[in-house]
């Protein structure tokens, strides 16, 4: 999405005869929030965990296209490019790439990373040739919800992969392993024996 932009300035500028100047401050102010929320989810993400960081990001950026959809005036549309920009840093590719690492065992970790950045790259390629696809037929509004549906059906996909991931990753726990914990972890006995032994 954030690489289509560029696709619906002609039909917002004839719809409502906006300078096209007007348009494009939105879109500057979006990247600049897009900067300033990159530290931000960063330390959010390790402040909450990586999930939520991106669960927040998601709804940030559907609530922001959405808003958008409706907007009648440039300052509208400039304000809620800060949410959508805002939202672009939370599901970007700096909260992404460590829940694919920590989601990955260490002999797929870097396969999976590889594979996660070239899907965000060819989101770059193909976002743009979608989006005039979609306003053949829709409008510009219309295009930027199903936009938002997708980012929080993808949101939805992704964390349901994930507990696949550990749902493996828990099976494939060796019996030596778990016994091994067991025997690391003190008995119900031994927490009773502890407090008469000291009598």
């Amino acid at each position: 999405m954030r690489a289509s932009f560029g696709v619906f300035q002609i039909p917002i500028a004839e719809e409502f005869g906006w300078l096209r100047s007007e348009f494009s401050l939105a879109i500057a102010i979006q990247n600049l929030a897009w900067g300033i929320g990159q530290p931000i989810f960063g330390a959010m993400a390790e402040k909450i965990g990586d999930r939520r960081a991106i669960i927040i990001g998601s709804v940030v950026y559907a609530v922001g296209l959405v808003l958008s959809a409706n907007s009648v005036s440039p300052i509208e549309h400039q304000t809620y490019a800060w949410l959508v920009g805002f939202g672009i840093a939370g599901t970007g590719f700096g909260v992404i790439l460590a829940v694919v690492g920590r989601a990955s065992t260490a002999e797929n970790r870097s396969m999976s990373l590889a594979i996660a950045t070239a899907a965000g790259s060819a989101g770059q390629v193909f976002g743009a040739p979608v989006a005039e696809w979609l306003l053949g037929f829709l409008s510009w509004q219309a295009t930027f919800l199903v936009f938002a549906g997708a980012i929080m059906a993808m949101k939805q996909r992704v964390f349901q992969q994930h507990r696949t991931v550990q749902d493996q990753q828990a099976q494939q726990q060796t019996p030596q392993q778990t016994q091994q914990q067991t025997q690391q972890s003190p008995t119900s006995g031994e927490i009773q024996a502890n407090p008469s032994e000291d009598d």
